[in-house]
């Protein structure tokens, strides 16, 4: 009768540990091939997070002619931008530098591109104080424009300024409203100047294709008094007596003549309204009297009046 075969302690004991190796190793081939797929998973996560914004949002800033015939650079909106600074690089090497809204795409350039030459135009996308992309572009600027005129003054009614090399005629606008164009380099302005204040002058030269931007000055003018009004003459006992209405303005004096055969008989100034003219009243005939007010050494506009003197009487 045969009998049963039982392992021994021996065989037992390899069993059991070749079991453990087996599977200690299959474990740690699983933990590592899990270590290593959220390795990876976890750097393309970070990779992720700090992908520069211009790599997939580009600025690509460049200028253009808008429908109003104004210069502008032009840009791609930035997601997560907050804000917008340009940096303009003129040719003397100054910068300019400007912020723009966060919703802006665009800017015009009038105000920057002033001076002939090359500028660099950089424009950064902001997110909380920090740039989160930026380009540049370059762009030449060249005005087809005349130079403005120069050296613009004021004095005795007269705007007078420097010729432009080209220029054919010169635009002149008076606070604002155009007076008639010239071809000289000064414009008398004394018969549009009426009142006492501030005035702005602009010059424009033009040579009938282009223009210049305009020459700018501004000035005070106090205006001449105005005329006396209501001279008469009279007789009074033994003279003559020019007189006329009494000014407002205590601060006036006058100056009057008296013109006989177109020729000035007398010609004097007084502080008061009234005049003694006998001496200027030498035969009968008819005379005129021109009377004019002065104020701070300005001679006002002229009034006059004419009046017959016939038998030693004003009639």
């Amino acid at each position: 009768m045969a009998r049963a075969h039982f392992p021994c302690r021996v065989d037992i004991f390899r069993h059991v540990l070749y079991l453990c190796i087996v599977n200690t190793t299959k474990l740690h081939i699983i933990m590592k091939t899990t270590m290593s797929l959220l390795l990876a998973l976890a750097v393309c996560f970070v990779c992720a997070g700090f992908a520069p914004a211009s790599a997939e949002q580009s600025l690509a800033p460049h200028t253009t002619i808008s429908n109003a015939g104004r210069l502008v650079l032009v840009w791609n909106a930035v997601t997560g931008a907050d804000e917008y600074v340009l940096d303009v690089v003129c040719p003397d090497g100054s910068t300019i530098t400007t912020k723009l809204d966060a919703n802006a795409t665009s800017v015009q350039l009038d105000d920057f591109l002033t001076a002939h030459g090359s500028y660099t135009l950089t424009l950064s996308a902001m997110r909380d104080g920090e740039v989160i992309a930026r380009e540049s572009c370059a762009y030449t600027h060249s005005s087809t424009q005349l130079t403005p005129p120069a050296d613009v003054t004021f004095a005795d009614g007269i705007l007078r300024w420097s010729a432009v090399e080209g220029a054919t005629s010169y635009s002149v606008t008076l606070n604002g409203i155009p007076l008639p164009a010239t071809t000289n380099t000064s414009f008398d302005i004394s018969s549009y100047l009426m009142l006492t204040g501030e005035f702005a002058a602009e010059i424009t030269a033009s040579d009938g294709t282009r223009t210049s931007d305009a020459a700018k000055l501004t000035f005070s003018f106090t205006a001449p008094p105005l005329p006396p009004q209501g001279i008469m003459a009279c007789r009074d006992g033994e003279a003559f007596i020019l007189s006329w209405t009494p000014s407002e303005d205590k601060a006036i004096s006058y100056v009057y003549a008296i013109i006989l055969n177109d020729k000035t008989a007398l010609c004097a100034s007084c502080t008061t309204n009234r005049a003694d003219v006998t001496a200027a009243i030498t035969a009968d005939g008819e005379y005129t009297a021109r009377v004019a007010c002065v104020q701070n050494g300005v001679v006002g506009f002229t009034a006059q009046a004419t009046f017959t003197v016939s038998g030693g009487r004003v009639i």
